[in-house]
């Protein structure tokens, strides 16, 4: 997400009309699942991916359609054989993706992505709001308070975690990641900061010893912690979304 929306506003810097193409629902087989997204400008495909396939090659013919109408539109495709619409995939499966046309000069997709893009760089949790019609968006914090755009039904009702499809919305969590806190900082740790790192994570390392819970040891951690074993919770509120790897 965080290179897509930087690539928007890019676009958008540049006056330059893209399409934001996101899957909204999937059922049985299907290549990605909600909340896959790809950018799509005047020349194709620009970032990102929904699956690859003749999904994405569609989606992206389509884009380029709606570009030269500027306009919006939901789609649906049937990832089997059938009378409607065969693309050739057997997934077995169904996938509608949103095509979301957004002019670069829209200034509340430009406020968006810029406020979504800080979110994102202070780890922290929100929701991205889309139209099914292409209409306005709404980014929201995790209480459920409107930071951009327009949103006007009680934002309590989105769940803690996870995508949420409505006959007018598609809302998807801001992704600031999973955390991983590992308790030991030897050369296991030092191994598997980096991996975790690479797949998504936001790792913390605890150690007792001041030379090895060093903050230069680990460069890749959020965050690095020397303290009392016997006293974890003095550092550290663990919750049942973490992760923990005792080494």
């Amino acid at each position: 997400m965080q290179a897509i929306f930087a690539k928007l506003l890019d676009e958008m810097e540049k006056h330059r009309d893209t399409v934001l193409v996101t899957i909204v629902s999937d059922q049985s087989s299907a290549p990605r699942g909600a909340g896959s997204q790809m950018l799509v400008g005047a020349h194709g495909h620009i970032l990102g991916t929904i699956g690859g396939g003749a999904v994405e090659k569609k989606s992206e013919e389509l884009a380029l359609a709606l570009l030269k109408e500027k306009r919006s539109d939901l789609h649906q495709f049937h990832l089997h054989s059938n009378t409607k619409e065969d693309i050739g995939m057997i997934c077995g499966g169904d996938v509608t993706v949103l095509l979301q046309h957004i002019p670069w000069d829209d200034a509340v997709w430009n406020a968006l992505a810029g406020k979504l893009l800080e979110l994102l760089g202070k780890r922290k949790r929100g929701w991205l709001i889309q139209r099914l019609d292409g209409g306005v968006p709404a980014l929201l914090d995790e209480e459920g308070n409107v930071l951009v755009g327009e949103w006007g039904k009680d934002a309590g009702s989105l769940p803690k975690t996870g995508n949420v499809l409505t006959q007018e919305h598609f809302s998807m969590p801001v992704p600031v990641g999973e955390r991983a806190i590992i308790f030991g900082g030897g050369h296991c740790a030092l191994a598997l900061t980096p991996v975790l790192k690479s797949v998504g994570f936001r790792v913390t390392v605890m150690d007792c010893r001041p030379e090895f819970a060093d903050p230069k040891r680990f460069p890749e951690a959020e965050q690095v912690i020397c303290g009392d074993y016997r006293r974890i919770k003095d550092y550290i509120t663990l919750t049942d979304q973490d992760y923990v790897v005792i080494m």
